[in-house]
């Protein structure tokens, strides 16, 4: 994603990556969850000044159908969430900021971030919750939000990282 100088771009995929993977309420993480408990999926999208990445790992038994679902929740970020549901989606995103910024390492840790990529200013938590990062998350639309996935989204690079296999040895 190169345009996450673009602080309500990089705002909106930091949105897209809660609502689909946080390990509470994403949508992937719990229909993945309803449907193989074993498995395992974690997502972010990690804010770079330029690039940013979404980052998402999985593993469980089946992952072509892990991999289906995310696929699928990705690919439905680029219709327009209904009002209601984008409303409640974007409470839980503030909610869910404000809790990680809790502790002094919390705090630490996200402004650091933000330091070393050369925007301090924009880091959640910068002036509490009335700082550049949540006017940004305020002025975010079911619309803007659809756009920004259609165009950051739509076709993104994969990087698949297996375990390294042994053949069997050959029978004598």
């Amino acid at each position: 994603v190169e345009a996450t100088a673009d602080e309500r771009a990089a705002t909106a995929l930091d949105f897209i990556a809660d609502y689909l993977f946080g390990s509470d309420t994403g949508s992937v993480t719990e229909a993945i969850a309803a449907s193989d408990p074993d498995a395992f999926v974690l997502g972010q999208f990690i804010t770079l000044h330029d690039p940013g990445v979404l980052f998402v790992a999985y593993s469980g038994k089946n992952l072509t159908d892990l991999r289906a679902k995310i696929d699928a929740g990705v690919a439905s970020m680029q219709t327009p969430l209904a009002p209601r549901a984008f409303a409640a989606a974007l409470r839980a995103f503030r909610y869910h900021l404000l809790r990680d910024l809790q502790t002094p390492a919390e705090l630490a840790d996200n402004f650091g971030w933000y330091a070393v990529e050369g925007n301090p200013e924009y880091a959640p938590g910068a002036k509490g919750d009335g700082g550049r990062y949540f006017s940004a998350i305020d002025a975010l639309t079911p619309s803007y939000v659809a756009s920004v996935a259609a165009k950051y989204l739509a076709r993104p690079a994969m990087v698949t990282l297996e375990p390294k296999t042994t053949p069997s040895p050959a029978p004598q």
